[in-house]
C-alpha cells in the first residue's frame, strides 16, 4: 500500500496546482486504482462561485503519460513540483534556442519570448506545455529541412500527449507527406500500446470517460476555446460545430 502524510502537504495543496493532478494519477495507478478518478486530495480544484463554474481537474492527458507520473508517486509533491518548474524553465530554453537559430531574435523579441504571460503561468501551475513547445519546435526546423522521417516521429510524440495536435497529421495527409504521415502513425502505435501491455485496456476507457468534462468545468473563466464560449450559454455543441468548421476551413 502507499501511504502519504497528507496532513503535512495539506497547505501546499494550493501550490501544487496541476502538478498535483499529475502526481495524483501516478498515485493512483501504482496502488492499482483508477489513475483517472477524482477521489485523491492531491488533485487541483478551482471554484468560481460568481458564475457558477469550477470543481476538481484532475489528469486528462492519455495513458502514456502516466508512465512518467507513476516515478513520481514515492516522492514529495513539493519537492517534484519545484524540480519540475525548473525544468520546464529549461526546456523553454532549449526550445527557444532552436528557434533562435533559425529567426535570429532581436534582444527586444527575446526579452518579448520570456515575458510572456502564459510561460510563467505554465510553470507556477506545474503543467507539461514546455516539452510539448520543444516538440513542435523541432517539428518545424526538421521540417524545413526536410528530415520528413523526424518530423513524423516528433509528431507522433506530440499527438500522443496531446491527441488534439492530430490535426497536423490529417494537414500532413492532404499535402501527400507520405513519409512523415508513416513516421507519425507508426510512433502513435508504438505509444499507444505501451500502456496497454504495461496496464490494461481498461485504462483507456477510464481515460475516455474522464475526458467527459462536466459543463461546469468548460464554463470557466480560463476556457477561452469556442466549447467554453458556448458553454456559457449551455451549448457546448454549438462550439464543437464551430471548432470543426473552422478547422475544415484552415485545412
Amino acid at each position: 500500500s502507499i501511504t502519504f502524510n497528507y496532513n503535512v502537504i495539506t497547505s501546499s495543496l494550493d501550490q501544487l496546482a496541476d502538478f498535483g493532478s499529475f502526481i495524483a494519477s501516478g498515485i493512483e495507478l501504482k496502488a492499482g486504482r483508477n489513475p483517472y478518478g477524482t477521489s485523491s486530495p492531491l488533485i487541483f480544484e478551482s471554484e468560481f462561485p460568481r458564475v457558477q463554474s469550477g470543481g476538481k481537474l484532475p489528469n486528462l492527458n492519455p495513458p502514456i503519460t502516466l508512465m512518467i507520473f507513476k516515478l513520481l508517486a514515492d516522492s514529495d509533491p513539493v519537492l517534484a513540483i519545484n524540480i519540475w518548474r525548473t525544468l520546464s524553465f529549461l526546456i523553454y530554453i532549449a526550445a527557444v534556442l532552436i528557434l533562435a537559430t533559425l529567426y535570429k531574435p532581436s534582444m527586444l523579441r527575446m526579452l518579448w519570448i520570456f515575458s510572456l504571460a502564459g510561460l510563467w503561468h505554465t510553470i507556477g501551475l506545474g503543467q507539461i506545455y514546455t516539452p510539448l513547445l520543444l516538440l513542435v519546435s523541432l517539428i518545424w526546423v526538421y521540417s524545413l529541412k526536410e528530415k520528413h522521417t523526424l518530423v513524423g516521429i516528433f509528431l507522433g510524440l506530440l499527438i500522443s500527449i496531446k491527441p488534439n495536435f492530430a490535426i497536423w497529421l490529417l494537414l500532413l495527409i492532404i499535402i501527400k507527406n507520405w513519409a512523415a504521415v508513416k513516421a507519425s502513425i507508426i510512433t502513435i502505435a508504438v505509444t499507444g500500446l505501451v500502456p496497454l501491455f504495461s496496464m490494461s485496456p481498461t485504462v483507456y476507457l477510464q481515460w475516455l470517460e474522464a475526458t467527459n468534462v462536466d459543463s461546469k468545468i468548460l464554463r470557466m473563466p480560463g476556457n477561452s476555446s469556442l466549447m467554453g464560449l458556448t458553454s456559457r450559454i449551455d451549448h457546448p455543441e454549438i462550439g464543437i460545430g464551430l471548432a470543426a468548421l473552422l478547422v475544415l476551413l484552415t485545412a
